[in-house]
């Protein structure tokens, strides 16, 4: 099995756990943070969302709406990490997951904008504050 991937009976308890240990609600984050980094990345490649959508077996719309916060579950869940298993697992940036993990409640029509909305938010405190934000950390909050 893929280190992303989670099988049913698996599946099944850790929605169970979701309300007891929020830990679980992080690890899935960081999760889809690394599948999403992976995509792009063979996007930036040369490679077309169409085609990595037919790839991974998702609709182009359905991939897009991942790329940009929707959250997957089940076997959309299972495809993405089967596709990415075996390529390389980028670092990814804890404000990215920070991030996902605030907006995970957000309805799927909303995703993009609520994580934007809480990244230009979290830029915003610290500008207010005389902070200046380190430039890979305003990397990981524009990729969101």
């Amino acid at each position: 099995m893929c280190p992303f991937e989670i099988d049913p009976d698996e599946r099944e308890a850790r929605e169970e756990m979701h309300g007891r240990w929020p830990g679980l609600l992080l690890l899935d984050e960081i999760h889809l943070a690394e599948m999403r980094a992976i995509v792009w990345a063979h996007i930036n490649n040369g490679a077309t969302q169409k085609a990595v959508a037919a790839e991974i077996g998702l609709t182009p719309r359905k991939l897009h709406q991942f790329l940009v916060g929707v959250i997957i579950h089940g076997d959309e869940w299972n495809r993405v990490a089967d596709w990415c298993n075996g390529k390389p697992r980028p670092r990814i940036k804890v404000e990215t997951v920070a991030v996902g993990a605030l907006a995970a409640w957000a309805p799927n029509s909303r995703a993009r904008a609520v994580r934007a909305a809480i990244a230009a938010a979290v830029c915003q405190a610290y500008e207010s504050h005389g902070i200046t934000v380190p430039p890979d950390v305003a990397d990981a909050l524009s990729v969101v």
